[in-house]
């Protein structure tokens, strides 16, 4: 059985971590060079060392924290690269990216249950088979979704209230 705090809905703080990086984007570009000495390193050894520690080292005592703190590295880390290496973030703006991100919500709200159905799979398959298909399955039922019910119902709330 999985852990309850992978559930979907127990992972806003995902979202809420995507949505303040991207709030606080004109605030990082008019950040003096004394505060982004200050910051640089602080972010980086402490996306590092999170990464290290509950990422790679394992989800041990399973603490619903553990979960937020493995979202706040790759923050922590994008900021770093936002201010060290310029093409970094028009690498994340790219056509692959943002068709990403179109379909994103459909893809959240399908890779719980993916995991559920491929974790029973994992002690007969190969790992980076049922990896890479879980990650197609997952993207495929995102798309799926948001090309059709999610822009269905868009759509009607356009015509209701335009």
């Amino acid at each position: 059985m999985a852990n309850p705090f992978q559930a979907t809905y127990h992972r806003a703080d995902a979202l809420i971590c995507g949505c303040l990086l991207k709030t606080f984007e004109p605030y990082l570009a008019g950040l003096s060079d004394k505060c982004w000495r200050f910051l640089l390193p602080f972010l980086a050894v402490g996306g590092l060392w999170i990464y290290v520690r509950f990422v790679f080292g394992g989800f041990y005592q399973d603490r619903w924290y553990f979960y937020t703190l493995a979202y706040l590295a790759p923050a922590a880390l994008l900021v770093v690269s936002y201010k060290r290496y310029p093409p970094f973030p028009a690498l994340l703006e790219g056509r692959f990216i943002r068709w990403i991100g179109k379909n994103s919500y459909g893809i959240y709200l399908w890779h719980f249950p993916l995991v559920l159905f491929f974790a029973r799979l994992a002690p007969v398959v190969n790992a980076i088979f049922l990896i890479t298909f879980y990650l197609l399955a997952a993207v495929a039922a995102g798309v799926i979704t948001t090309k059709t019910l999610e822009r269905y119902f868009l759509n009607l709330r356009a015509s209701i209230a335009p």
